[in-house]
């Protein structure tokens, strides 16, 4: 039983996310944040576009939030943010090269 409600919350947990993720990219960013979004529907010769500060944004908030909760960060942290980031967030391992 134990299993069933973990797997409801990762069910639960993604399809929130891809509905927020969705919501989010609909009425924010095609509306009042256009202005920066517009950047990525576009051609340009520039490596970066002014899309990319949402990344940054998203980014700042995150390592506040683990910041602010530093003194209860465990193994868990490490073992399942940075190794996986780490080697298959930068592609040293998982990726296969083309």
């Amino acid at each position: 039983m134990s299993a069933l409600i973990n797997i409801f919350i990762v069910l639960f947990a993604i399809i929130s996310m891809e509905c927020l993720s969705w919501f989010i990219h609909k009425y924010l960013f095609h509306g009042p944040l256009w202005f920066m979004h517009k950047s990525h529907h576009q051609k340009t010769k520039s490596f970066f576009e002014w899309n990319d500060l949402f990344a940054a944004l998203f980014a700042a908030v995150s390592l506040f939030l683990m910041y602010a909760d530093r003194d209860n960060l465990s193994y868990r942290f490490r073992d399942y943010f940075i190794w996986p980031d780490l080697f298959c967030g930068t592609r040293l391992v998982c990726a296969p090269e083309i």
